[in-house]
């Protein structure tokens, strides 16, 4: 599954050199409790990068989720809800709002654009909301998780700031106890999984 990883990073650096981004065009932003490798002028993350563990998960009182995404204090020009209006997609989270349940500040550093890209409906509400839950389950029983979510490609483009749909999204998780990898790729415009890695989805405590 090493194998895996290292291909998806040589994707994302493939889609970086097909896009024509220059290094000014790509930003690094860190809050709270993930990175997002964001780019510009496509406006989505090409890749956001996190650690959940049991803790995070444990909250004496956890927060409500949050009515709405929000533009990214850090990065000018991330109010993009314009954009998805009337789009047909949802604005898929990369690590998701369950996992930022501990106190308001994290929860609303989620919902920031640069957390998330075009999904269809199917895909966010289906596979890759059972993926989200199977990470937690993970987390819950091993300690910690260390994921990768990432995407590439370009279908096409919404809104009058040309969003970025991209063509496939993936996510690697990486479970220390077990030493053990996982990684899924998806096609974002339809809803079923068009590839994944040659494993089914895992049982919610995979490995055991």
């Amino acid at each position: 599954m090493r194998n895996l990883l290292t291909i998806l990073a040589g994707v994302a650096l493939l889609e970086l050199t097909a896009l024509k981004v220059v290094a000014q065009d790509t930003i690094k932003v860190e809050h709270t409790t993930y990175t997002s490798e964001w780019v510009k002028s496509a406006h989505i993350p090409v890749l956001v990068t996190y650690t959940l563990s049991a803790t995070d998960l444990n909250c004496k009182n956890a927060v409500g989720r949050k009515a709405g995404m929000t533009a990214d204090p850090l990065v000018p020009g991330t109010n993009l809800n314009g954009d998805y209006k009337g789009s047909g997609y949802d604005k898929g989270h990369n690590m998701s709002s369950d996992d930022n349940r501990c106190n308001e500040t994290i929860q609303d550093e989620c919902f920031y654009f640069t957390n998330m890209y075009p999904q269809v409906h199917e895909l966010n509400a289906g596979i890759w909301l059972a993926l989200e839950r199977n990470e937690r389950d993970s987390a819950t029983a091993y300690g910690s998780v260390i994921t990768f979510v990432g995407s590439f490609g370009k279908d096409e483009t919404i809104g009058p700031d040309k969003v970025f749909v991209p063509a496939y999204c993936w996510k690697v998780m990486y479970i220390p106890k077990l030493k053990r990898w996982h990684g899924y790729i998806f096609r974002i415009r339809i809803a079923a999984v068009c590839q994944t890695t040659g494993h089914n989805l895992p049982e919610s405590r995979p490995g055991g």
